[in-house]
């Protein structure tokens, strides 16, 4: 080969031999940029990653200041877990049990009876006497006898059982002898009922104790079947049939001719005063 010609060679290979390092150079300038770029966004990404682990833990923190006191609330209130849900048969059977120890537990005593309230149980021997006094005064003044009102109490209720006698009678303040009488009767056997003597157009005085008799005599025969009637007023009359429509059998004594006739006949059974005469005198 000649010499000029491998000269030219030489030269040609030298500049491709330069131009391959200058590519390789720009090729290794080119590269460092995108090296460093994904260096960047690995750092990048590391950075947030830490970023929201630091979030998160900051999170937590501020957070447990809370927790722990609502955990405080909880024990320093005393509650305790919502415990199971319970069937609702299971639920009636706990609701039924709880009422009947409820009831078991508040249960009050029944309140003993006082002494003056009757026995409900009625018995066959059992008497009430309702005694006028004023028609049993003007009786015994009739009849010319001063009454004695322990005997008087024996004759009505001849070996029966007594269950009250009431005495119904009107009263003047101003007597003082018939206060102590009225007082004497009340302690030895009568419940004495009264009432204030009023003025009468006519003069006289008087005091109506039909009213009281007759709701005394209701109230009495729930729970007594025998009542005697010491008396002789017509006014009374509805009282009777009321009482003889319940089944309870009546006495009438009183003098005859002072006693309504409707009295005799509503009554079950009817004495003359005057046939008693001997048996109630003092």
């Amino acid at each position: 080969m000649p010499q000029s010609d491998m000269k030219k060679a030489s030269e040609n290979a030298s500049h491709a031999v330069g131009r391959t390092k200058v590519s390789d150079r720009n090729i290794s300038l080119s590269a460092e940029p995108v090296a460093e770029t994904k260096i960047e966004s690995e750092i990048s990404h590391r950075e947030l990653t830490s970023a929201s682990a630091s979030a998160s833990l900051g999170n937590l923190e501020q957070a447990a200041p809370q927790m722990s006191g609502l955990s405080h609330d909880a024990t320093a209130s005393g509650s305790s877990p919502e415990p199971p849900k319970v069937s609702s048969k299971r639920k009636s059977r706990n609701a039924a049990s709880s009422l009947l120890r409820s009831n078991k537990n508040t249960a009050k005593p029944q309140p003993n009876l006082p002494a003056s309230t009757p026995s409900v149980t009625q018995s066959s021997d059992l008497i009430t006497i309702f005694i006028d006094g004023s028609n049993l005064f003007y009786a015994a003044s009739h009849l010319n006898i001063e009454v004695d009102y322990r005997r008087l109490l024996t004759s009505l209720v001849r070996g029966r059982r007594l269950l009250r006698a009431y005495f119904y009678t009107g009263v003047d303040p101003q007597n003082e002898k018939q206060r102590g009488f009225l007082l004497w009767l009340n302690r030895h056997g009568h419940r004495v009922v009264s009432k204030e003597l009023t003025n009468l157009p006519d003069g006289s005085r008087k005091a109506n104790m039909h009213v009281e008799m007759a709701v005394d005599m209701m109230r009495i025969s729930e729970y007594c079947p025998n009542i005697t009637l010491l008396g002789g007023d017509g006014n009374l009359a509805y009282a009777l049939q009321v009482l003889s429509q319940r089944g309870i059998f009546i006495e009438v004594v009183s003098l005859q001719s002072m006693t309504s006739d409707s009295l005799i006949d509503l009554a079950d059974s009817y004495t003359d005063l005057a046939d008693l005469r001997d048996e109630i005198k003092r």
